[in-house]
């Protein structure tokens, strides 16, 4: 029996209150996601790409439809942000790191905050690793503010890895970077499902950056705008 899909989305709306008339940001979207997995998320500006990133991250409830992860239904708040923590890490543009803390600091920032089990030695030791498969293991006594927009961006990339997720997603995540940096960043994050086992959702405006996924499927006002085969 094969493994259910990591994340499954089906006939989700999103809608945001707006004078008389709710604007409906995500429009009817079924959409799954499968194990080690690569998928790009394409659309320009304002199609709901954020909207259904933040839905499929499970940042927030859709208005309606049914969201189900590793087969379990997403049904409420506590089932929510327990399901999130221990399944899904997210990238973003802005790269959101601490940057008074060295690289290690902050690709272990989870175990600071929820001081699990796993020792410090352990953790230290895993988030070198994460540094060390995104090439930052040379600078991993570094502070985050003495790196470049890439080389940050890669600190989040390993930071992601070290939550050991069975979803990564990476929303915009070359937005702040030239051409070489994303580049590289794109190669890092499509080779996580080969050597993590993580599935991978990039949403993107850039077509050059969709080109290295699995599949891409395209959300037009909306909508999915993709063949069948795209979106199962």
């Amino acid at each position: 029996m094969s493994a259910p899909p990591v994340v499954e989305l089906e006939a989700v709306v999103v809608e945001y209150p707006t004078g008389a008339e709710p604007v409906r940001a995500v429009d009817g979207v079924t959409l799954a996601v499968q194990p080690g997995s690569s998928t790009a998320v394409v659309g320009r500006s304002g199609s709901g790409k954020s909207s259904l990133v933040a839905v499929m991250g499970l940042m927030r409830s859709p208005t309606s439809g049914h969201v189900r992860v590793e087969g379990r239904a997403v049904d409420s708040a506590r089932v929510r942000h327990a399901v999130r923590a221990g399944t899904i890490a997210m990238v973003f543009q802005s790269f959101h790191l601490e940057t008074h803390l060295s690289v290690t600091e902050n690709v272990m920032l989870q175990w600071f905050v929820t001081r699990s089990d796993e020792s410090r030695r352990s953790a230290r030791q895993r988030a070198a690793d994460a540094a060390d498969l995104v090439g930052l293991g040379h600078a991993a006594a570094r502070r985050v503010s003495d790196l470049s927009g890439g080389e940050r961006q890669r600190v989040a990339i390993a930071r992601a890895l070290f939550a050991r997720p069975r979803l990564l997603i990476a929303d915009e995540p070359t937005g702040n970077l030239d051409e070489t940096n994303a580049e590289l960043v794109c190669s890092l994050l499509y080779a996580a499902p080969a050597q993590t086992g993580a599935a991978v959702v990039v949403v993107t405006h850039d077509p050059v950056v969709a080109a290295g996924a699995d599949r891409t499927v395209r959300i037009v006002r909306g909508r999915l705008a993709a063949s069948p085969q795209d979106v199962g």
